[in-house]
């Protein structure tokens, strides 16, 4: 049987998503000497703050509620699955840093997406399509950071 999960829930799982990727941004950054693709990488750290601000400002509308124990162990068991933002390449080479993140981004997209049958009402569903389209950005500006590379 199929357990469903509430918006909030997913939201409070979205915050260390993005946290997450926010992270793995600024680090990588920080061993980039090219500027250019320093700023773009210290922009896609940006955007996940952006991400989570957005997700926060969702959150505060609702009274605090503990993540409900069914939305927990699906979102556990979706997380594993994915390995999001795990496993950080051992060696700095920037191209495969690159592809890293675009492996991860593409994960989020998996992660967020694998709620879509949970969401019934079009409110939710256009919450849920907000942050596959942000995610979806990146995936994007990663690709292309990758033809160019």
């Amino acid at each position: 049987e199929s357990k469903k999960i509430r918006v909030r829930d997913l939201y409070q799982i979205a915050l260390i998503v993005e946290t997450q990727g926010k992270a793995f941004y600024e680090e990588f950054a920080e061993h980039l000497d090219n500027p250019e693709t320093r700023n773009i990488f210290m922009g896609l750290a940006h955007d996940e703050e952006v991400h989570r601000e957005m997700i926060y400002n969702h959150i505060v509308k609702w009274y605090f509620h503990p993540l409900s124990p069914d939305s927990l162990d699906r979102f556990d068991e979706e997380m594993k699955l994915r390995r999001i933002f795990l496993d950080y390449p051992e060696a700095f080479d920037p191209r495969e840093w690159i592809l890293y993140a675009w492996e991860q981004e593409k994960r989020v997209v998996d992660f967020y997406s694998s709620f879509a049958e949970d969401f019934t009402s079009p409110w939710k569903n256009a919450q849920l399509d907000k942050l596959i389209d942000e995610e979806m950005l990146h995936v994007k500006k990663l690709e292309k950071m990758l033809g160019e590379f």
